[in-house]
């Protein structure tokens, strides 16, 4: 089963180098801004994380980074898309880690609001659960994708754009209205960057399978 789908992938399209270079421009922003806090909580020793969980979702968030580099080296030379698959699914795995806080940061505000009786407004919760969930969707599919295991390249192009444009939103959001440092700002802002190279990825890969030309014999005179 596995090998067919691996048979059935889809291939790099000829002449596209363009995407090919804006995927790896957009690789190394990615990585850059990914890899900022995981370097600085390891020069620290992990001194300012709470809890083993955090300790190793920054060690999951270096793989993946690590996973980047090495995929956008090899996509850029081999042109396959199967380079794509071991990001994908760790960029998965990361994105599941801040998925579940978000979702124990909006049950514990809800259970709290219940208890004092007050009136909270959980759309900021909703936003962060949503961003999170679309990056791990966008990671999910796009693993799929690349071993030939889903074709629906419009649901992808349109998750990657979405995910993309939410994260500069709430970059942005977050930079004027809330006391964050920049580096904060930077540690999340890598997502705009990422979410992009799915698309990428699609625009220069075709999925439909060409069927084999058939022979045909001269007529003889």
């Amino acid at each position: 089963m596995i090998s067919i789908l691996l048979k059935n992938r889809p291939v790099v399209k000829d002449k596209c180098s363009g995407f090919i270079s804006a995927s790896i421009i957009l690789s190394v922003f990615s990585i850059v801004l990914l890899m900022l806090p995981v370097i600085v909580n390891v020069m620290n020793k992990f001194s300012a994380v709470d809890g083993g969980s955090d300790i190793i979702y920054y060690i999951l968030r270096g793989l993946f980074g690590l996973s980047l580099a090495v995929g956008a080296a090899v996509f850029a030379v081999k042109k396959d898309i199967l380079s794509a698959t071991i990001p994908c699914l760790l960029g998965f795995i990361t994105a599941l880690f801040p998925l579940y806080d978000s979702v124990a940061a909006l049950t514990k505000a809800h259970s709290v609001a219940q208890q004092l009786s007050m009136a909270v407004g959980y759309g900021p919760y909703l936003v962060t659960i949503g961003e999170y969930l679309l990056f791990a969707l966008l990671c999910l599919f796009t693993l799929l994708y690349s071993i030939g295991a889903f074709r629906y390249t419009l649901i992808i192009q349109l998750i990657s754009v979405v995910a993309s444009l939410a994260t500069i939103f709430t970059t942005i959001d977050k930079f004027i209205t809330y006391d964050i440092s920049t580096y904060e700002i930077l540690s999340f802002a890598y997502a705009a960057f990422a979410c992009l190279i799915p698309l990428v990825l699609v625009l220069c890969t075709n999925t439909s399978e060409k069927a084999p030309t058939k022979y045909k014999a001269r007529r003889m005179r």
